[in-house]
């Protein structure tokens, strides 16, 4: 005989994922593998429905064997309106390989309806160094969730979806850095030389030629009178200037200097600045090496340096873009509106494959893509009038030197400054224009450093810089 299927669109749309924990709000599309797991159905109904729609059940059917077998039934439970998914199941069981999820409810009118969809069991991919035992992930410290993907936050930070945010003062992945700058110590050593050349006054004895002297004496009693006229002889005495003496006095001296941090950085503040910042990550081989050590030092650097700044209005604006062999711009200027959006993309966004991890890295071809997409394009948000920096991640020499040292000069010409955190000893004074524009970032000891570094070049740098 004939069979007729009518298959209609509605309005009332669910949205099924599953999760381990009945107080969790980001579930997965596929349940867990495993007898002993607690598998548990979250709902999401459409936001204008909410109020007026009742979930009664959750069904899960063996659909295996050709004809739908029921084999269990959940009741389904209102959560707090404040979650983004309103509803959620008790634990249920059904076969592991496969099974059919039904919802059964009524609308706002009062009426029944059910909602079907197929579903498999997964077993966990964990991540973060979790190891899965008896099909569940078992967490390292500082990491959580059904596959260890959410960050423990520490020192008062809140999770956002996958992302710490810190309170003031913390920075990091757990907020386990303190923003902390103790004074900078330092002693430099080097050789000076002086030199003094002494003039002495000239000395000048004025010739001076007495006047004659008459003198009549008379003696008493006597008629003789002798008159003497005495003349004194002149003097003259020469004017000697004493030549210049030249003396040059070469020392080494050793000065130790403890600078506070008042002295170290500007005294500017830097949430009134507008910056129209690109952050370009390096995600080669060697930045993501060793789990992503590299990536993250840069990623730690680039979360506290942001945090300095007002992100959207009239604040500053941040763009993020990735590079190896290949490059990719993650987002726009005019795609991050708030601090909190910032922090989750540079998490989450970069280095999660994009782009292929490959042991080259092209610069230039990097630059030219920012300079492309990102500083020539009228919809990307660049704004004019304001200041517009480049800072770039460099693990390994580029292969593309002048290439890269090109694009640097025509981004400079364009007012926009790049500035070079390179590690491992790579060079890239020759591309930014001179060692005031890049600094070394190795390891966490040297990420308070280079903050305060960009912070002063954020402060100081003057609008737009000179052409060359």
């Amino acid at each position: 005989g004939c069979r007729l299927q009518v298959r209609a669109a509605s309005s009332l749309q669910l949205e099924i994922g599953y999760t381990l924990d009945e107080t969790s709000d980001f579930p997965i599309s596929t349940p867990f593998a495993g007898k002993s797991t607690t598998n548990r159905a979250l709902v999401k109904l459409p936001t204008s429905l909410q109020d007026s729609i009742t979930l009664q059940y959750f069904k899960a059917y063996d659909i295996l064997g050709g004809s739908p077998v029921l084999s269990d039934t959940a009741t389904m439970n209102r959560r707090d309106s404040s979650c983004a998914y309103q509803w959620y199941s008790d634990i249920f069981h059904s076969d592991p390989l496969g099974f059919g999820a039904e919802i059964l409810g009524t609308d706002e009118n009062g009426y029944p309806f059910k909602r079907i969809q197929a579903s498999i069991f997964l077993p966990p991919e964990c991540q973060n160094n979790g190891t899965s035992t008896n099909s569940k992930c078992v967490c390292p410290a500082l990491w959580t969730g059904f596959d260890c993907r959410y960050p423990v936050c520490l020192n008062g930070g809140t999770l956002d979806v996958s992302v710490c945010n810190c309170q003031n003062g913390y920075y990091g992945l757990h907020c386990e850095n303190a923003l902390t700058l103790p004074p900078v110590t330092g002693t430099l050593t080097g050789s000076m030389t002086t030199t003094t050349t002494t003039t002495a006054p000239s000395t000048t004895t004025t010739t001076t030629l007495s006047p004659q002297t008459t003198t009549t004496t008379t003696a008493p009693d006597t008629t003789t009178t002798t008159t003497t006229t005495t003349t004194a002889p002149s003097t003259t005495t020469t004017t000697t200037s004493s030549p210049q003496t030249t003396t040059t006095t070469t020392t080494v001296s050793t000065t130790t200097s403890s600078l506070s941090p008042s002295t170290a950085n500007p005294g500017c503040d830097m949430s009134t600045l507008q910056w129209d910042i690109v952050l370009l990550f390096d995600v080669s081989a060697t930045a993501m090496a060793n789990n992503k050590t590299l990536l993250t030092l840069f990623k730690d650097t680039s979360l506290a340096f942001s945090g300095n700044f007002i992100i959207g209005g009239n604040g500053a604006q941040v763009a993020l873009a990735e590079y190896a062999d290949a490059a990719y711009v993650a987002t726009e200027f005019d795609t991050i509106i708030s601090q909190d959006m910032l922090n989750g993309a540079i998490t989450n966004a970069i280095g999660s494959g994009a782009v292929p991890e490959t042991s080259d890295i092209r610069l230039g071809s990097a630059l030219q893509l920012v300079n492309d997409q990102l500083i020539v394009y009228p919809s990307s948000g660049l704004r004019k009038g304001v200041r517009h920096m480049v800072i770039f991640s460099a693990e390994v020499q580029p292969s593309d030197i002048s290439s890269a040292i090109g694009l640097a000069r025509q981004l400079h010409n364009q007012c926009v400054y790049t500035i070079g955190l390179a590690a491992s000893g790579v060079d890239l004074s020759s591309i930014v224009g001179g060692t005031d524009f890049t600094t070394s970032l190795n390891s966490q000891a040297d990420v308070i450093t280079v903050i305060n570094w960009l912070n002063q070049k954020a402060c100081t740098l003057p609008a737009c810089p000179s052409t060359n």
